[in-house]
């Protein structure tokens, strides 16, 4: 089976659907090759440690290279707890502090395309297409950006989304860049995605070591929502916007897609430009949620998914 060589960036320690995101990707190893994690937002090497204490005893910290992106502050991140007293000098993978120059040079040595997935504002990102454009050529990109006609409670409208918010300039440089190919899922699809009953039950329960880790994780971000104080055991999941880009590396499958121009407004917002907008292959509504819902739940509780069979498309 094909594997596509992948990129995952992302501001894991911040909002929890990062973690399930990522865990998502490690459970499709048989067609997405995760070969670096850069960290981004912040203290971008607080969630290197973070993505180190995951992927450690699983087999993947032999495989995948993490690289902290650019590291703008040493605030606390929403997992600091989780990761108080862990070692990242111990640590048997690969690490490297400087993730952008990483990436660059893992994306300009590869023999074909790379697909980079961004779940996180885009600093660093823009950092490297500034010192190296020439590697828009060989990315085929793929991200988690933006509210068209919904907003984060579901309700109509523009809203503004907070990987576009966070850094604009940079979000901006990513919707001017000439990728390879563009495909993007808004606040429009990723904002519906919620796991409860049946399906948040099979990974809270599971005694699969991946989903404990996730589900510890979990639980640290809900206490730090609440201040610090102990929460009662959830019995679903909040939004898991960023599951969706990971998806739409390997498939269209459960969504509807069209390709709109757009364009990032210099106050955050994502507008559609017919005259100005970059083309984006964007996934504007769902044909399919529950489906993708069952599909996400399988995906996650599957322990060796390399043997599992799934249509692709």
């Amino acid at each position: 089976m094909y594997q596509k060589r992948v990129i995952l960036h992302t501001d894991i320690g911040g909002d929890i659907d990062d973690f399930w995101a990522l865990v998502m990707l490690l459970r499709q190893s048989a067609w997405l090759k995760l070969e670096m994690i850069l960290t981004d937002t912040w203290n971008a090497v607080a969630r290197a440690a973070v993505c180190e204490k995951i992927l450690a005893g699983t087999g993947f910290e032999q495989t995948v290279l993490i690289g902290a992106g650019i590291q703008d502050d040493d605030r606390e991140i929403t997992h600091g707890e989780w990761i108080r007293g862990y070692d990242m000098s111990r640590y048997p993978g690969r690490f490297r502090k400087d993730g952008v120059v990483a990436m660059i040079e893992l994306i300009e040595a590869s023999p074909e395309p790379v697909t980079l997935i961004s779940i996180g504002p885009a600093t660093s990102l823009a950092e490297a297409l500034r010192i190296a454009p020439g590697i828009a050529g060989k990315v085929h990109f793929v991200g988690m950006f933006g509210s068209i006609n919904r907003r984060y409670d579901g309700g109509t409208g523009a809203e503004f989304e907070f990987n576009v918010k966070q850094d604009i300039p940079a979000c901006r440089k990513i919707f001017t860049t000439p990728w390879l190919s563009f495909v993007n899922t808004p606040l429009d699809t990723c904002a519906a995605v919620v796991l409860e009953g049946e399906f948040f039950r099979r990974i809270a329960e599971s005694d699969d070591p991946l989903l404990r880790k996730l589900m510890e994780c979990n639980a640290c971000f809900l206490k730090y929502q609440a201040g610090g104080k102990d929460v009662p055991a959830p019995r679903r999941t909040t939004l898991l916007c960023d599951t969706v880009a990971i998806h739409l590396a390997s498939s269209r499958r459960f969504l509807h897609m069209e390709i709109l121009k757009l364009r990032v407004t210099d106050q955050g917002l994502t507008v559609r430009d017919d005259i100005s907008g970059t083309p984006v292959d964007t996934a504007l509504s769902w044909t399919d949620l529950e489906g993708f819902k069952r599909f996400l739940t399988d995906t996650l509780t599957a322990r060796n998914s390399d043997s599992r069979t799934q249509e692709r498309e």
